[in-house]
């Protein structure tokens, strides 16, 4: 079992994808990929129907924000500011990357994406350190303390779904749209949001070795400890086939 970091999550598809068809091997990407491959088949050369899918326990609900420090709290603000206000920005396809530029081409965010930055982690640093104004991150992956403590300000949310830990005040990107053409294109861009963080292996033939072997708690289990745990997704992996004996 190994970690397959890079473009986006891409790399970690194709390596599936060249895994040998009896064996077990089992993997989480980012879900926008799928619209991705949609969109742009040129670049995401992948046909997501070939795989199949474990399942998933709950929908990405992300969030957009900014460092309290910066002083904007609401969309409006944000909007107009004239400041240009810096998001980081990791590879192409990532769910991160289409909120900001959801931000920039539909509402007209004035945003600048520093890029470079290996993963969501190291943008949690730069955001700390003031090298970057803020982020579009799933909520369960927000450190808590940023929470309690207010060190960051909410002001808009990309999903439906309110949930715990999201203020019932952020309002919704959706419903700021007034064009029918827009809300719809919004939702086809972000539809992969709410298949969260999908599990998937090979082919009929692992789900066949599978059935009946994993359970949706175990699903469950596998999904805190990549989103709320932050634990390297390998090693997550590793032990659930270990602890199978597969």
């Amino acid at each position: 079992m190994q970690n397959v970091p890079g473009a986006g999550s891409l790399r970690s598809v194709v390596a599936l994808t060249n895994s040998p068809p009896d064996e077990v091997a089992i993997n989480t990407f980012s879900s926008s990929l799928i619209a991705e491959a949609i969109a742009e088949p040129e670049r995401v050369k992948v046909d997501f129907r070939r795989f199949a899918f474990l399942g998933n326990v709950a929908e990405d609900s992300r969030v957009c924000f900014v460092r309290a420090g910066l002083g904007l709290k609401t969309m409006a603000e944000i909007v107009n500011s004239r400041r240009p206000i810096s998001f980081g920005a990791t590879a192409p396809g990532t769910s991160g990357n289409l909120d900001t530029a959801i931000l920039k081409k539909m509402f007209g965010v004035n945003l600048r994406q520093v890029r470079g930055y290996p993963g969501s982690a190291d943008k949690r640093i730069a955001l700390e350190r003031g090298e970057i104004d803020g982020d579009c991150a799933g909520i369960t992956s927000i450190p808590e303390d940023w929470l309690s403590q207010r060190k960051i300000n909410m002001f808009v949310r990309m999903s439906p779904t309110l949930v715990p830990g999201i203020d019932p005040a952020t309002p919704y990107a959706g419903d700021l749209l007034t064009n029918d053409t827009d809300r719809r294109i919004y939702g086809f861009l972000v539809a992969p949001q709410q298949l969260g963080r999908l599990f998937m292996v090979t082919s009929q033939v692992a789900m066949d070795r599978l059935a009946g072997k994993v359970s949706a708690e175990e699903v469950r289990g596998m999904n805190f400890a990549v989103d709320s745990e932050h634990r390297d997704v390998g090693d997550v992996v590793r032990e659930f086939r270990k602890g199978k004996g597969l």
